[in-house]
């Protein structure tokens, strides 16, 4: 081999070393985003700083504070909520029943609203059909004596008087008469205050 020949070779192995050399060294850490703060575990030493994800952000319900867990609502007494549950609304018809008995609606409209928590209630406990009893009972399971301690009707509702029964915006308590387990009439005896009388107004949910 000529002396010239043994040069390129020398000169395209060194050449070569130089080349793996470079392609093997340590890449230098990416630098952090801008504003970006090093880790606690980094700040204090600590080598074995493990991943970290983003918080999750809170979004609020805008329908209101979150349920309690359920049985947490019920509480002594005569199945009335404690106080903690008595400022949540868990239900749609909950926010619907502050309009029960206002000055700007009619009494046809109060009878509505109680037929619609009649309604959503034997919608969500499908097994157990109607509240059952007389107004005084229907009026503490809508309140939360219920097995998930549902809020339908916050406990001081203006409606519902010392007694314990749901009252019509002329002072009556509500009628409440179970055809059937999913059938039930919501009356109210109207301005007389008598039942059964032409000025009643009835609904059936």
């Amino acid at each position: 081999m000529t002396p010239r020949r043994r040069f390129w070779i020398a000169i395209l192995l060194a050449a070569g070393t130089v080349l793996l050399w470079w392609l093997g060294r340590p890449l230098p850490p990416a630098p952090a985003p801008s504003g970006a703060t090093p880790s606690a575990d980094r700040a204090s030493g600590n080598g074995d700083a493990s991943p970290r994800t983003a918080s999750t952000p809170v979004v609020e319900d805008q329908r209101g504070p979150a349920p309690a867990p359920a049985g947490a609502a019920i509480g002594a007494g005569d199945g009335g909520v404690g106080a903690a549950a008595a400022a949540r609304l868990d239900t749609p018809e909950a926010r619907l029943a502050e309009r029960l008995n206002h000055p700007e609606h009619t009494l046809r409209e109060d009878v509505a609203v109680v037929g619609s928590m009649v309604a959503a209630f034997r919608s969500i406990f499908r097994d157990m059909g109607n509240p059952v009893g007389d107004n005084h009972d229907i009026t503490a399971a809508l309140k939360g004596r219920n097995p998930r301690g549902l809020v339908f009707l916050l406990p001081d509702h203006p409606a519902i008087g010392p007694d314990g029964q749901l009252r019509d915006r002329f002072g009556n308590p509500f009628h409440f008469h179970a055809e059937s387990g999913t059938r039930m009439v919501v009356r109210s005896a109207g301005p007389d205050g008598r039942l059964y009388t032409p000025d009643d107004v009835t609904m059936i949910p």
